[in-house]
């Protein structure tokens, strides 16, 4: 899960803190050549829907990536908002996701 109160799509900025639900995405799904071409390193998580329309977007960055009260990573950056190409990237803060999200396999859906 993402919070933020940052912008949905084109509507603006909100002023309350919301949150959406993100399948982790693989570092190998990330960084195929139809998505981030080899960017994404092992500080960084990928999460974001497969069929779009979800993710972190303008203002949230520094916002939490949250699995069962745990901060997992941070709002980093991304492409577009909502590609289901292009995942939000997130800071890994959990040495347990440095070696290939083993730590948190339990916690999020993985695509891989």
């Amino acid at each position: 899960e993402s919070e933020g109160s940052g912008e949905i799509l084109d509507e603006g900025m909100f002023s309350v803190l919301l949150s959406v639900k993100l399948p982790i995405v693989s570092t190998s799904k990330c960084n195929s050549s139809n998505s981030f071409s080899g960017n994404i390193t092992t500080n960084m998580i990928c999460a974001g829907s497969s069929t779009g329309g979800k993710d972190a977007c303008k203002g949230d960055s520094g916002g939490p990536l949250v699995c069962d009260g745990r901060v997992y990573g941070l709002v980093s950056w991304g492409n577009v908002c909502g590609d289901s190409r292009f995942p939000g990237v997130y800071t890994a803060v959990s040495r347990d996701l440095k070696s290939g999200e083993k730590g948190i396999v339990n916690c999020f859906n993985v695509i891989s």
